[in-house]
């Protein structure tokens, strides 16, 4: 390889190096201030990398790959998509929570207890099948299938009830308020 080869393969390499690095520190300043995990699952969904999550992403990232679960996930893409443009930004997707001087951030298990509490409308300190339904914002039959469906792999002791434990050891992402 002659000289004149060997430095414009270096400067191609520099720039190439410089330019991802620049694309690099601006999505991570876009993103600083969401929770890492939240930041961490739009980044797995956003098979592009132009961070934004279409319908197709979002669903190919459904845990559950069915009819149901694909059904269940375009009515959550829906619920998430606040404008209305057909695609969720980091903005639409992670939440943020304001908080008032001296409270601090709830952790995952915290956020779970709170959840668990909301869904359980008895008081019983079980979840049905019913409270699971009402809590997920079950909209449709297929919905419907993929939370029965969710609902009993939760249930690791086949009781048809969920306790706190089994709800906050497989909790599906729930509808933010």
């Amino acid at each position: 390889m002659t000289r004149t080869k060997a430095m414009f393969w270096i400067l191609a390499l520099t720039w190439l190096m410089c330019t991802s690095a620049g694309q690099y520190y601006a999505q991570a300043e876009e993103m600083a201030g969401y929770p890492p995990e939240c930041v961490e699952l739009f980044q797995g969904m956003d098979s592009d990398g132009d961070r934004q999550v279409t319908i197709e992403e979002f669903a190919v990232a459904a845990p559950t790959p069915t009819y149901a679960g694909r059904k269940m996930a375009k009515e959550q893409f829906l619920a998430k998509d606040k404008n209305g443009d057909g695609v969720i930004t980091i903005e639409e997707f992670c939440i943020v929570k304001e908080l008032k001087e001296g409270e601090k951030e709830p952790t995952p298990e915290e956020q779970c207890e709170e959840q668990f509490k909301k869904c359980n409308a008895s008081g019983s300190g079980k979840l049905n099948l019913t409270e699971f339904f009402n809590c997920m914002e079950v909209k449709s039959y297929g919905s419907r299938k993929a939370i029965k469906d969710t609902f009993i792999l939760m249930d690791k002791n086949h009781d048809e009830e969920l306790t706190q434990e089994e709800f906050c050891a497989g909790a599906p992402e729930l509808p933010a308020e």
